[in-house]
């Protein structure tokens, strides 16, 4: 029966929530208690009834062991009685406190924490027959008190204690009677206030003991073993990179705005969340380059093209090569070049043949003479188309520089003075061009490579209204191309 009714006291203390008790810094608590007692024995059953109740007081002392364990000594001074008998009690005991703000449990910090006991005591008991007035000598009653509370933390040292604490007599001498012996007990309910010190020294009173203490001589932190932490960020002044603002402990007790991992005094870019190994800035790509320095910040690239990729394998980055697609020359901006003489096929009036003159190669002076000579000695016989033998000479050399360079092509091009009529002024033009030509080709000039035109009188390069320039508008040009 009693044991049911300690249980059940045991579990509403369990059920309340969490709190602080002795530390290692604070290893020490004395404490007094104010209460009830309720007696239990052969003649009285008084236990939760509360019909009669007489007052107890307390003294306890406590040690700190473990987070788990405190022990602690208790001396109290109350009174119990009965229908025949009042008894004055002194009970001296010792009793283990299983706590369980322990770090498992609840925290060792918890504004709220239950605890139970148990142990061994002595209660020096002077017992009064009511029935007589005879007063007993002190008897030593042997016991076992056991219990549980909850303490309440106030501060760092100061604490509130409920506690029901039950003690069982061994010897049974409380009442004066000794029959159906199972042993006399009453029950301790009680209203305690405990203060926790430490007999450690603190030299400069932050409440950490010298020999624990990283910086006895200067107030610190907890956190911090005792030393300085101006900006409370738990990172020892003396180790703090940024002592004067709030870092993060792992970036020695700097910030880090951005929460990339890179604190902002080392931060690049310390707005945008970035990466460590870029000094905390941002690479869109993953390509390993910085967006602020990748000239193509959304394309994977190479950092021999500033972040950007060579699509055509030319040397060129794609951002850059006006021919992204073709593998081109580093002179051409990337474009092909297939006679390499620095003009882009596209632009190269020579593709196949390298040249400095819009890619083409610079005629000759000695060949542009010659060409000058045939346009000034080639004569026909009047209104037609034969050649006069006086220009075979002209024509010769003509043919002479054709044969010398398979490359030139040749443009023939005839012209009239605007007398007589137009339509036979144009046919004649391009009867006398093609004389020309069958002359060149007769001699071995590859047809293909000779065009021959006439333009009539829509070409003048002279008024005329004068014989001199009539006389220079009928011609025959010599055009050397490629």
């Amino acid at each position: 029966m009693i044991m049911k009714k300690i249980l059940l006291g045991l579990a509403v203390a369990g059920g309340a929530l969490s709190v602080n008790a002795q530390t290692s810094e604070n290893e020490w608590a004395i404490g007094a208690q104010f209460g009830t007692t309720h007696f239990e024995g052969e003649q009285v059953q008084e236990l939760y009834k509360f019909k009669e109740v007489h007052a107890m007081v307390g003294l306890t002392v406590t040690r700190y062991i473990n987070p788990s364990v405190d022990i602690q000594v208790n001396l109290k001074h109350g009174q119990v009685d009965g229908p025949t008998f009042t008894s004055n009690l002194f009970d001296f005991n010792g009793v283990v406190k299983l706590k369980s703000n322990n770090g498992k449990i609840f925290k060792e910090d918890a504004r709220i924490a239950p605890y139970i006991f148990l142990g061994f005591g002595d209660a020096i008991s002077e017992t009064i027959d009511r029935n007589t007035g005879e007063v007993s000598k002190p008897e030593a009653n042997f016991n076992l008190p056991f219990g549980a509370g909850i303490d309440f933390r106030l501060t760092e040292r100061m604490k509130v204690t409920l506690e029901t604490h039950y003690n069982h007599s061994l010897t049974d001498q409380y009442d004066l009677t000794t029959r159906n012996y199972e042993g006399d007990g009453f029950m301790f309910n009680s209203v305690g206030l405990s203060y926790n010190f430490t007999s450690k020294k603190d030299s400069d009173n932050d409440g950490i003991v010298d020999a624990e203490d990283t910086c006895p001589m200067l107030a610190g932190t907890l956190a911090t073993n005792g030393c300085p932490d101006k900006d409370m960020d738990g990172v020892a002044d003396a180790e703090d990179k940024c002592p004067e603002v709030a870092g993060l402990v792992e970036l020695g007790g700097c910030a880090d705005s951005d929460l990339d991992g890179v604190a902002d005094f080392e931060d690049t870019c310390p707005n945008e969340k970035g990466l460590v190994a870029l000094g905390g800035c941002p690479d869109t790509d993953g390509d390993g380059i910085k967006d602020s320095e990748d000239a193509c910040p959304k394309i994977a690239g190479t950092k021999e093209f500033k972040g950007c990729i060579d699509s055509d394998g030319d040397g060129i980055a794609a951002n850059l090569d006006a021919c992204p697609s073709i593998k081109g020359t580093i002179k051409t901006n990337g474009c092909p070049d297939s006679d390499g003489d620095g003009f882009a096929d596209a632009e190269d009036e020579c593709p196949k043949l390298a040249g400095t003159n819009k890619g083409c190669p610079v005629i000759k002076d000695e060949v542009k003479e010659v060409m000058r000579q045939a346009k000034e000695g080639l004569f026909f016989a009047s209104g037609s188309s034969k050649i006069k033998t006086s220009s075979y000479k002209v024509l010769d050399n003509v043919y002479s520089i054709m044969q010398s360079n398979p490359d030139y092509k040749l443009s023939i091009e005839g012209h009239t003075d605007n007398t007589g009529d137009a339509a036979k002024n144009l046919q004649l033009s391009k009867d006398r061009s093609a004389a020309a030509k069958a002359y060149l080709v007769k001699k071995g000039v590859d047809a293909s490579r000779i065009t021959s035109n006439g333009f009539g009188i829509t070409k003048p390069v002279a008024d005329n209204a004068t014989p001199e320039g009539r006389q220079k508008n009928r011609r025959v040009d010599f055009n050397i191309g490629f």
